[in-house]
């Protein structure tokens, strides 16, 4: 249930010379990402204080919800230079990479822990 894997599985589409591998690389990363927004949700309950949630639970969901148009805006500019393998290997990296940072955060290493407020 973290973002690493899910990166891991858009990774697998670079394999896929079959649609079998790319129709499991895609189910795979339906199955690693679809208790993310739930996992996070409970994350950001538990890591913001009460004062504070209203303003960054606006402010994310602002990030969130733009994040599809200006991605679709970035990867048509990027395409042509980077190729549908290029493509395919920059979101890899972008889906995956906040797991791997997420690491760093000392509340996110320990949420799974049962270690409760």
């Amino acid at each position: 249930m973290f973002p690493a894997p899910s990166g891991l599985s858009v990774a697998g589409v670079l394999l896929g010379s079959r649609a079998w591998i790319v129709a499991l690389s895609l189910a795979l990363l339906g199955f690693f990402s679809a208790p993310l927004t739930i996992w996070a949700q409970t994350l950001r309950m538990r890591i913001v204080p009460p004062e504070l949630r209203g303003r960054t639970f606006a402010l994310l969901r602002t990030l969130m919800q733009g994040g599809n148009p200006v991605g679709g805006l970035l990867g048509g500019a990027f395409l042509p230079a980077a190729g549908v393998s290029g493509a395919v290997a920059i979101s890899a990296a972008l889906v995956g990479l906040p797991g791997a940072v997420g690491l760093k955060v000392r509340e996110l290493r320990e949420a799974g822990g049962g270690s409760h407020r």
